[in-house]
């Protein structure tokens, strides 16, 4: 973080064996003096009486780039958070001194890029989309094992936790079947209740996080109602040779391991990482056998090959995840015997993608992504003998269940800048996505989602950009609608910036609400082939004022936003004689708020906190219902201690609502306010190669809130008077230790 940052450029000369000699641009950090690798350069080698010459060129490994010709070169390096630098070049035989420029900074915080949904590499600032990121060194300061960690602290997003199925979300009021959860732009699959269980996104090899508010299914799609979470992973080494291993233990019983080895050379990229998570149970009340905290055990995995040929890149992922949750029931006294009735849940999820980038000409790229995404859950129940420990699968059959999903991913997009006004982007966008399972209609479903999109960034005066997009779908199981979207930025003044935004989203039924077929003797609930997509409208505004000086800056932001669902899909009774369920259209929803974000930093201090005002309101009831939520967060170095020093604080507002009682009938509900807040302390040691961060979680020691009102939480959820938020104050610490080579 510096107001101010220099990379030298120097143009030095190579002798060679040949009798004609080569030139080459290096590019240097001023600050570490080290080479930066895949950095981008356009060069027009300019020729009295002939156009231009233009070529696009990717710094190697040593930061190098070959100049094989003498003459005047017009030279572009676009780094992001800097100014754009452009300079004529002269290039003699040979070439006597170095060269250096000064790139002046655009952003006070360089780490605040942004790549979810725009065309190019952009600062948060001047992206339309508002964005948040979330870099490495917050990950880290905050202790944050998963996303679930990571997002307890975020304004607008509010966790829901169920000790069997998992932690879901909603943001911006909406639920997590509305979030579209992305690794690296691949869809993540296996939403259990509609909802990815942010427990199981581990974040060892991921470098920031980027969410984005509001509609984004112009770009990505059904599911992105409510906003798209892009994490992004660390994809190649800075250096020849990079070796890190990280511990993490904590006080309520988790015990964690991960490592990561990198590798670079002459274009070549491999990156390989993996752990091992785990945790023992909490029991919160005066369980013997059964935890309220389910004993649960993680092992992940992580492959990146890369390559880059000429000014292509391209990269091979490869990731898998294996998860094993132990419900242990109660110790079960008969005359003849003493039992527990366990159950296990397994979760195994496998995903492969293939990366292409081609950089076709300085104002033309073209990007490729295939993948195929696998995610299998199962559930085994038996029968445990306490007094010899052998173990019967029970015979009934809801004890029992698999169910598997996979996705196959193709998706394009063409990126031309035709000049300074008028930039396109199109794409194709192609899902086939299939379940199986037992309770699956036919035991096996399948669905297509075929999709063209087009964006385009319009700028007809300097302060003034424009952004339409279109998506066609045609989808092989339901109607899907056109879908449209208009953002536009204008800046007031070099200080000032105004954000308006209207957006259509919708999103498809799942696999599950057309399919899902379960009856026995207790049940009888079935999917609706005859379901329609939600359909959604969204409007935001937004007015952004930052100042940005050598030694400190600050930035202040009013935004409000305003959601409409129809046709939301929910399980409803259609036949209680029958006990029939069936999943239907029948709910309209509606989400509206106003949040308040501030930000200051100076040397070192870095201070940012907001407030937010949401309601929700639903067909039960056409009340709007708000909820307060208030945020704190601060980071202080200590100079003469080398340490530094973090508080994240949040305060959840009570949350009103409504449903239905037993009888049918509309009844109030309430989920009472809590305060969450962590603490921490960072330090390294030995030239920066041992990194130490100790500190406490849930100072406040929270573990249950009251809810009011017709049970609610999920199947598995904790009593009817209280749901589940934490295991209460932990402890933990965090060392890791990077080891690098430069050559």
């Amino acid at each position: 973080m510096r107001a101010l940052s220099i990379i030298f450029i120097g143009i030095l000369s190579f002798c060679c064996t040949a009798a004609e000699a080569q030139y080459f641009v290096l590019f240097t950090d001023s600050k570490e003096h080290k080479p930066q690798p895949d950095l981008g350069v356009h060069l027009s080698h300019l020729r009295a009486g002939q156009k231009p010459d233009y070529a696009f060129f990717i710094t190697d490994a040593r930061g190098l780039v070959s100049v094989k010709d003498s003459g005047d070169y017009l030279i572009q390096v676009a780094v992001p958070g800097f100014k754009v630098f452009q300079d004529t070049l002269h290039v003699n035989h040979p070439l006597s001194k170095p060269l250096a420029i000064r790139l002046e900074s655009l952003d006070f915080d360089l780490n605040e890029v942004v790549v979810s949904g725009e065309f190019e590499i952009k600062s948060v600032d001047n992206s339309l989309n508002r964005v948040r990121v979330i870099d490495r060194k917050r990950i880290e300061k905050q202790g944050a094992v998963n996303l679930k960690d990571l997002l307890s602290n975020e304004l607008n997003i509010r966790l829901s936790v169920d000790p069997i199925l998992g932690t879901s979300m909603s943001l911006q009021g909406l639920s997590g079947q509305n979030i579209k959860i992305l690794i690296d732009g691949v869809p993540l699959i296996g939403r259990t209740d509609g909802n990815i269980d942010l427990s199981q996104i581990n974040l060892a090899n991921i470098e920031r996080i980027e969410i984005i508010e509001g509609p984004m299914s112009v770009i990505y799609g059904t599911d992105a109602i409510g906003g798209v979470i892009n994490l992004i992973t660390k994809k190649s080494a800075s250096h020849t040779f990079e070796l890190s291993q990280s511990s993490y233990t904590e006080s309520n019983g988790t015990y964690n391991f991960d490592g990561r080895l990198g590798w670079r050379k002459k274009g070549w990229n491999l990156q390989a990482s993996g752990g091992r998570n785990f945790f023992q149970g909490v029991a919160i009340g005066n369980e013997v056998r059964s935890r309220t905290w389910k004993p649960r055990e993680q092992v992940f995995a992580d492959l990146i090959f890369g390559k880059k040929i000429g000014n292509s890149l391209h990269r091979v992922q490869s990731s898998y995840f294996d998860e094993k949750i132990t419900s242990r029931g109660e110790p079960v006294f008969t005359p003849y015997a003493i039992y527990g009735r366990d159950q296990y849940f397994y979760t195994t999820r496998l995903n492969n993608a293939l990366y292409s980038d081609f950089r076709l000409s300085p104002n033309t790229t073209l990007n490729f992504i295939e993948s195929y995404s696998w995610f299998s859950r199962k559930k085994l129940t038996y029968r445990k003998d306490l007094v010899n420990l052998t173990e019967i699968m029970t015979g009934d059959s809801e004890d029992q269940d698999t169910n598997s999903f996979s996705l196959y991913l193709f998706r394009g997009i063409l990126s031309h800048r035709f000049n300074k006004v008028f930039h396109l982007q199109t794409g194709y966008d192609i899902n086939l996505e299939s379940t199986a399972g037992e309770r699956i209609l036919n035991n096996r479903q399948h669905i297509g989602d075929y999709a063209l999109f087009a964006t385009a960034e319009i700028i007809p005066v300097q302060r003034i950009n424009i952004k339409p997009g279109l998506r066609f779908i045609y989808n092989t199981r339901y109607g899907a609608p056109v879908i449209p979207s208009l953002n536009i930025k204008y800046d007031l003044s070099s200080s000032w910036a105004l954000r308006v935004a209207y957006a259509r989203g919708f999103r498809a039924p799942s696999l599950k609400e057309l399919s899902f077929f379960f009856v026995d003797v207790n049940h009888n609930v079935q999917g609706n082939q005859d379901l329609q997509a939600e359909r959604s409208h969204n409007l935001s505004l937004s007015f952004a004022h930052q100042v940005a000086k050598r030694k400190w800056s600050y930035k202040l932001e009013l935004a409000g936003f305003y959601n409409q669902i129809t046709n939301m899909i929910n399980l409803a009774a259609v036949n209680l004689q029958n006990n029939l369920y069936q999943y239907a259209n029948i709910d309209e929803f509606q989400t509206r708020g106003i949040n308040l974000n501030g930000e200051f930093k100076r040397s070192g201090l870095s201070l940012n906190g907001g407030v937010a005002y949401v309601g929700r309101s639903n067909s039960l009831n056409k009340t709007m219902a708000y909820s307060p939520e208030y945020r704190i967060n601060a980071s202080y170095p200590i100079p003469h201690l080398g340490i530094d020093a973090s508080i994240f604080y949040k305060m959840t507002g009570s949350t009103p609502g409504f449903a239905l009682d037993a009888n049918s009938e509309v009844v109030a509900t309430r989920i009472e306010s809590y305060q969450t807040m962590d603490i921490s302390l960072a330090k390294t040691f030995w030239r920066r190669r041992l990194n130490l961060v100790a500190g406490v979680k849930n100072v406040f020691d929270v573990t249950n809130i009251n809810f009011s009102g017709s049970a609610g939480g999920g199947t598995h959820a904790g009593g009817g008077s209280s749901l589940p938020i934490s295991m209460g104050r932990t402890y933990f610490v965090n060392l890791r230790i990077n080891l690098i080579r430069m050559k």
